[in-house]
């Protein structure tokens, strides 16, 4: 593995000593692969970590010659001697980039004006952003584990400012006392033995979108590959009107969503969460982990994720509409924003969400983009005909009566319920009487606004609503 990928292990002072031994070996672990852990050098989880990472590491000292130092329970003070940086593998933040490291440290730090009244407090903070930026603050670590009391996803401690940093930025952050992120951590390890890559491993829990905005912010040139990734595949979206908006998985927990702070693009796919404010998702998965099975076979993540797979093909053949409609909503949300991102708890593990992704909304982004690229112009007289058609069962909708749409009729005003090529149906306030327009002859008479364009597609005549945001197609 290329040297460069780094790792961070940091934490509280007061971290147990079950849980050092436990980060000391993940830096085992990380270290094996090649990659460089960073830390502070403070006692605790930082020297833990620091235990397992050998000769490959980066330890960040607040300043030159520091004295670390740890309080005991019954009130005895331990100091270590002296830290030396020596420019190897122990350093201290360079200081021609000592005005970017306290803009960051700033930034992220809820009170900075209560760090500037503890002597070299601030000091510690700006070495804090080196522990998740690397020296020259041009690399990200790739994930960050530690230890600290963590409540509602803050924080305790001054291992703060680093996690919240790495959140900031997309980083994959793991608490060992929290047992849901050791889980995952350990998942993520073992994937890694089996031989999968960081990337693979790692993917479901970044946040590449925050990266490249934290990036813009601070004017940062971040060298990680996964970084840079997104931005080619952001050009090429640009320059491919083509290209499919992203599907993406992402956990929950990684990313501490609740109900609450969900982007526009979030999409909560799981069961009724009340302590996180989420309500049921037409596509949770019913088959729960470490349950009875329909066989009566106890179901792993895996089971679980297969039997809502053949659910899911069922209910795509049967057509069911519920199903349906939400695969309808999802794919057009990709197209809003670019991508959707499906949240539950299960990523990078076997997760439903892959099924939603791969059975439901990806094939209905492929038939939209399919449909975009088999477009033909209507002449006048297909769009007029379109547009009888239209109006005729329009009148018949909304009166319930029989009606008709007659050419040429000119109306001074009304409104324009929608557009086939430069041919408008209009209806003039009667609910029965429509009639049909050359746009030209009507643009100075009806006020812009159309409710919808026509357009011929492959699978018929295609209306999509200006107003409403919402395309219905006609098969003729």
């Amino acid at each position: 593995m290329d040297e460069r990928f780094a790792y961070t292990i940091i934490g509280s002072r007061e971290t147990p000593p079950d849980a050092c031994a436990a980060l000391t070996e993940d830096a085992r672990f990380f270290a094996q692969l090649g990659m460089v852990g960073r830390s502070g050098g403070a006692f605790g989880a930082d020297k833990a970590g620091e235990a397992g990472m050998g000769d490959l590491k980066e330890i960040f000292l607040p300043k030159d010659h520091h004295v670390f130092s740890v309080r005991r329970a019954n009130g005895e003070k331990i100091k270590d001697p002296p830290r030396h940086a020596d420019g190897k593998m122990t350093f201290v933040p360079p200081p021609e980039l000592k005005p970017l490291r306290r803009r960051i440290a700033s930034d992220i730090h809820p009170n900075w004006s209560a760090v500037l009244r503890i002597p070299t407090a601030d000091l510690s903070h700006e070495r804090n952003t080196c522990q998740i930026l690397g020296l020259r603050a041009d690399r990200l670590s790739e994930l960050v584990i530690f230890w600290a009391p963590e409540r509602n996803g803050k924080v305790s401690g001054g291992t703060a400012t680093a996690v919240a940093l790495a959140r900031a930025c997309g980083v994959p952050t793991f608490n060992r006392a929290n047992p849901d992120d050791v889980l995952d951590l350990d998942l993520i390890k073992a994937s890694l033995h089996a031989g999968k890559s960081l990337d693979e491993v790692l993917q479901p829990y970044r946040d590449p979108a925050k990266a490249h905005a934290f990036a813009q912010k601070y004017d940062l040139q971040l060298r990680n590959p996964w970084i840079a990734a997104r931005e080619n595949a952001h050009t090429a979206v640009g320059a491919n009107a083509n290209a499919l908006p992203a599907i993406e998985i992402v956990n929950v927990k990684t990313e501490n969503k609740t109900g609450a702070n969900l982007a526009p693009n979030d999409v909560y796919c799981g069961r009724a969460h009340k302590t996180r404010g989420f309500a049921e998702s037409v596509l949770h998965n019913p088959y729960r982990v470490g349950t009875p099975g329909p066989h009566g076979n106890i179901l792993g993540q895996g089971d679980a994720a297969g039997l809502f797979r053949v659910d899911l093909e069922r209910k795509i053949a049967d057509k069911d509409p519920t199903i349906l409609a939400e695969g309808e909503r999802l794919a057009t949300i990709a197209q809003q924003h670019g991508s959707v991102r499906l949240l539950c708890f299960c990523a990078p593990g076997p997760c439903h969400t892959h099924a939603i992704r791969d059975l439901l909304v990806g094939p209905i982004l492929e038939r939209r983009r399919a449909a975009e690229q088999t477009r033909t112009p209507m002449t006048i007289q297909e769009a007029a005909a379109a547009a009888i058609e239209r109006g005729t069962r329009l009148i018949a909708e909304r009166t319930g009566k029989p009606g008709s749409v007659i050419p040429g009729t000119h109306i001074a005003s009304g409104e324009v319920l929608g557009t086939i090529g430069q041919v408008a149906i209009v209806r003039d306030g009667s609910s029965t009487n429509f009639a049909i327009y050359n746009r030209a002859d009507i643009a100075g008479d009806i006020a812009i606004g159309d409710r919808g364009t026509f357009e011929r597609t492959r699978d018929g005549v295609r209306f999509t609503s200006q107003l409403q945001r919402e395309a219905v197609a006609h098969e003729r």
